[in-house]
Formats: C-alpha cells, sequence, structure tokens
C-alpha cells in the first residue's frame, strides 16, 4: 500500500512502434514521428523496448527514405521514368 510508483504511460511508446513500422514499409515520413514520440516517451521515464525500437525503426525509415532522394535525384528520375514506361507497355498489351 505503500508503493506509490505509477507506471509511466505507454501510449507515445506504442504509437513510435507503430509509426516506425509504417515508416519502413510504406510510409517513410512517419519515421520522423516515431523518433520524435519515441523520445518523448523515453524522457517521460518510459523504458519499454517500445519506445527504443519505433526509435530505431525510425532512424532506418528516415535514413533509407533519405538513400532514395539521393538515388533519385542522382538518375535524375529514371527509376520512376522506369516504372511509367513499363506501366505504358502493360497498357499496351492490353
Amino acid at each position: 500500500m505503500g508503493d506509490n510508483y505509477v507506471q509511466p504511460e505507454d501510449g507515445k511508446a506504442t504509437a513510435s512502434l507503430v509509426l516506425g513500422i509504417l515508416g519502413l514499409l510504406c510510409c517513410a515520413p512517419c519515421g520522423i514521428v516515431a523518433i520524435v514520440l519515441a523520445k518523448q516517451a523515453q524522457n517521460a521515464g518510459n523504458t519499454s523496448g517500445k519506445a527504443k525500437a519505433g526509435f530505431i525503426l525510425g532512424i532506418i525509415a528516415v535514413v533509407l527514405w533519405a538513400i532514395g532522394i539521393i538515388i533519385n535525384l542522382a538518375t535524375g528520375g529514371a527509376m520512376l521514368s522506369g516504372i511509367t514506361e513499363s506501366a505504358g507497355f502493360v497498357a499496351g498489351l492490353l
């Protein structure tokens, strides 16, 4: 009864984990939000693995996003033009 310790909320840690996964799979800007939420959760005293995993996944998502942008700029968007050309080829077959 004398123990007044309150476990920190886990909402931001969970949200950072979910957004980190989304950032990795489909929406890279979610990685930025995952990093911010993970840091807020850690600063609030949350030491769960969710916050750390969200932070790491967010960093990976942002790094891969940046690499993709650099490659796209270096190739002059050739990757995107290849996609539209192949889509036109498939449409021509139909």
